[in-house]
Parts: structure tokens; C-alpha cells; sequence
């Protein structure tokens, strides 16, 4: 994803991605290290959260791109 998907996405205008955090931890574990290598590029910047609710990540999208 680090270097095709989100390149293509941050090409593409996408500049914010929210997450609401999964139940099971093996999830967690891709949401946080998704969120991990986005903090470490250098070539695109995309900005991540993460929310207990569908609700909550909406809202923080929509503040974001506003």
C-alpha cells in the first residue's frame, strides 16, 4: 500500500484516511502499522486517525476537509 496504493490515492486528491479501530487485535495491528509507515514517507503526505464509532471518524473527516 506504502508504495503503489497510496500514492495513487494521494495522487488522486486523497489527503486524509480514518479508521475505525477493529475489534480483533490482528486488526489493530494493520490499522497501526498502516498508520505507521504513512508517518514515515517522505513522498506523500496523508493524514490518519483512528475512532471507536463510524460516527466518530465521519466527524473528524468532516472537519478535516473543511
Amino acid at each position: 500500500m506504502r508504495a503503489d496504493w497510496n500514492v495513487r490515492a494521494h495522487k488522486a486528491g486523497i489527503r486524509h484516511v480514518s479508521f475505525v479501530v477493529p475489534e480483533t487485535v490482528f486488526g489493530q495491528i494493520s490499522v497501526q502499522s498502516y498508520s505507521h509507515n504513512v508517518a514515515e514517507t517522505n513522498e506523500y503526505e496523508i493524514e490518519t486517525s483512528q475512532h471507536r464509532t463510524l460516527q466518530e471518524a465521519k466527524e473528524w473527516l468532516k472537519a478535516a476537509i473543511h
